[in-house]
């Protein structure tokens, strides 16, 4: 099944499908290759109290990816115990 995304490239119409698991479009928000972004990846955090990558609220995952994208220092807390 997956997700179809029209392409704005071809001519012809081609429809491109989403075939990335459940897991990998969780992540979108996490994108690039950088070190942060692999960190965060690795990083085990159903040990705490912000719950797996996967549970992340919207707000949450749209700050990270801002602060991933942007090229000055920026520090976030977040929840109960400001990780």
């Amino acid at each position: 099944m997956g997700i179809h995304l029209a392409n704005p490239w071809a001519k012809s119409g081609v429809i491109l499908t989403d075939m990335r698991s459940v897991k990998e479009k969780q992540l979108d928000f996490l994108w690039g290759n950088t070190e942060m972004t692999h960190r965060i990846r690795q990083f085990d955090w159903s040990k705490t109290t912000l719950g797996p990558l996967s549970k992340w609220s919207p707000s949450l995952k749209n700050v990270v990816g801002l602060m991933l994208a942007n090229r000055f220092p920026m520090i976030l807390w977040w929840g109960e115990d400001y990780i």
